[in-house]
């Protein structure tokens, strides 16, 4: 009798956690700005330190696609650019039931640089070979949404103050009608992408199966700086039709590659691999 009243207690005691494996596998709601309830487009979110994550649609709206492994208590992170973060229980966020998530408005701090009137002279840095007949991967098609905020990286070498005029990457795979990319540009700790240092959303868009060479302007939003930095291209959005979109990736190849599986992922490095991505400065 005890054993049954404790194999009852027990029961009892997963039933929620069984539920939510069962039945509560995908998350949805939006997320807008607490000052004035406007939508964020592009959100990052996703359980922090893992590969599950997904960016939210040009409305603010977000499908969260969760394993049948997942622990109630791991946490999802919300982040955007010009908004504090904003975390959140798998158990808490499902008990919202698509209430809106309300993102707070943060200061951005500019850095003091130097700007010199001498900075003409422009260089072109970074891997330029296209044709290497390997690639690296952002879609996942039996993962849908799940692998949004995946992003891939390149390290460039700078030793002197430089202003960041454009950035160019080369798709070598695509067959989505459309496709977003979002670059952002970190500085490094630990030899792992570090602060954001871009203090603008930089996005550009391409339709219509489009491969070759994109091109991102970074000049509208004048960015200084005086050492390495990383450049990475993270894949936000795309439109229902599509499977594959790969970037061309060589090795051997005297730079550093870096991966991210997830919106909330940890960076994974890759020394001796490059991708395709050029950086223009001026010094």
């Amino acid at each position: 009798m005890q054993i049954q009243k404790l194999v009852l207690s027990i029961f009892t005691f997963l039933a929620p956690m069984l539920l939510s494996a069962q039945e509560a596998l995908v998350i949805k709601g939006k997320v807008v700005s607490e000052a004035d309830g406007t939508t964020l487009a592009y959100v990052n979110i996703g359980i922090v330190g893992t590969s599950t994550g997904t960016i939210s649609d040009a409305n603010g709206a977000f499908e969260l696609y969760l394993n049948e492994t997942i622990n109630e208590e791991q946490v999802v992170r919300f982040s955007y650019l010009g908004y504090e973060s904003k975390n959140y229980t798998i158990a808490s966020l499902r008990l919202l039931n698509g209430t809106a998530i309300k993102l707070k408005k943060t200061g951005i701090t500019l850095k003091t640089v130097e700007v010199r009137p001498d900075l003409l002279t422009a260089k072109v840095i970074g891997h330029q070979k296209t044709e290497t007949g390997r690639a690296t991967n952002f879609s996942i098609s039996k993962k849908p949404n799940q692998n949004l905020g995946a992003a891939i990286g390149r390290r460039f070498t700078i030793k002197k103050m430089s202003q960041l005029e454009t950035f160019k990457f080369y798709v070598s795979a695509n067959n989505f009608d459309t496709i977003r990319f979002r670059v952002n540009i970190y500085d490094i700790k630990n030899g792992r992408p570090n602060q954001l240092l871009n203090q603008a959303d930089l996005i550009t868009t391409l339709i219509d199966h489009k491969k070759g060479w994109a091109s991102v302007d970074l000049s509208a939003h004048p960015l200084f700086v005086k050492a390495d930095v990383i450049v990475v291209v993270e894949w936000i959005a795309h439109s229902k039709k599509g499977r594959f979109l790969q970037l061309p990736i060589t090795m051997p190849a005297f730079a550093t590659h870096f991966y991210k599986y997830g919106s909330q992922d940890k960076w994974k490095r890759f020394r001796g691999m490059s991708t395709a991505m050029v950086l223009t400065v001026k010094q």
